[in-house]
């Protein structure tokens, strides 16, 4: 699966969470290392003190896994007025985060982060603590949580923390062809990396086309789009309740899809579909 599907060397899973004062369970089984086999994956949390983010840790090192991300980018309102996601984004919170890492050298931790809740400046402020955690990635969505994922990604201010932090950083946000790839690595070399959620998830063959130097046709982006959702579909059905269980999981995906290689027409009659075998779909 990794060959054919393009190398991307670390996977996030989607965040655990705290729900009723304990883990939910369904979180942990996500990310079971026996479902997750061959992949590099890296455990996601979000939390909003340092309790949460103890008990999530514990919960995630306690099935096997030896590094946690540490979500303090998510700008779901709920979440952020919660004090989650962005909404940790407070100095008080990420000194004592810093010293709960120091307490915990079992464990690696990144961050994902953006540049504030309400205002691009925000991260001067917090500049402080973040130098001071042990950190094997620190990764930067350039747009504010307010902005969510509207608008143009500030590539100014992220230059700014790329030149202040003091560290490497991974660029995340609106990587969704190669050629916007290659313009990142050229414009920030001292990279350690690019992380690519919903370009991933609208152009699949993004990782494998990045590997090969160059741009696949609308055409094959397409038969691969293809493919790769009914084997996601396949798989699912096979490892749950079954076929209807996997597509209402698979429904809200399609929202991203490659509007070069896809047509809107076969997005809506995927969305109706209750078989994605093939039988009357293109």
């Amino acid at each position: 699966m990794m060959a054919e599907h393009g190398l991307a060397p670390t996977y996030y899973a989607p965040f655990a969470r705290m729900e009723g004062g304990a883990v939910r369970p369904r979180d942990l089984r996500e990310i079971s290392p026996a479902d997750n086999s061959g992949i590099r994956l890296v455990p996601q949390v979000i939390f909003k003190d340092i309790d949460e983010l103890s008990a999530l840790v514990d919960a995630v090192a306690a099935i096997g896994y030896r590094r946690v991300d540490l979500n303090l980018g998510c700008p779901f309102p709920p979440q952020v007025k919660a004090g989650r996601g962005a909404g940790a984004l407070r100095a008080e919170l990420l000194e004592a985060v810093a010293d709960f890492i120091d307490s915990r050298a079992d464990i690696d931790f990144s961050v994902k982060m953006r540049p504030g809740i309400r205002e691009a400046g925000e991260w001067r402020a917090l500049a402080p603590a973040l130098r001071r955690m042990r950190l094997c990635a620190l990764a930067v969505h350039p747009r504010t949580a307010s902005q969510a994922y509207r608008g143009d990604v500030l590539g100014d201010v992220f230059g700014q923390m790329y030149d202040g932090l003091g560290r490497p950083l991974i660029y995340n946000g609106d990587v969704c062809t190669p050629g916007q790839w290659r313009d990142i690595m050229e414009r920030y070399p001292a990279l350690d990396g690019v992380m690519a959620g919903r370009g991933v998830l609208a152009r699949p063959s993004l990782p494998v086309e990045i590997e090969q130097g160059g741009d696949w046709e609308p055409s094959e982006r397409r038969v691969f789009w293809y493919r790769l959702m009914r084997g996601v579909a396949a798989e699912i059905t096979a490892r749950s309740c079954g076929r209807a269980q996997a597509l209402s999981r698979l429904r809200p995906r399609l929202e991203y899809y490659d509007r070069e290689a896809i047509s809107r027409r076969e997005i809506k009659a995927l969305a109706k579909a209750d078989d994605w075998s093939g039988a009357g779909i293109p």
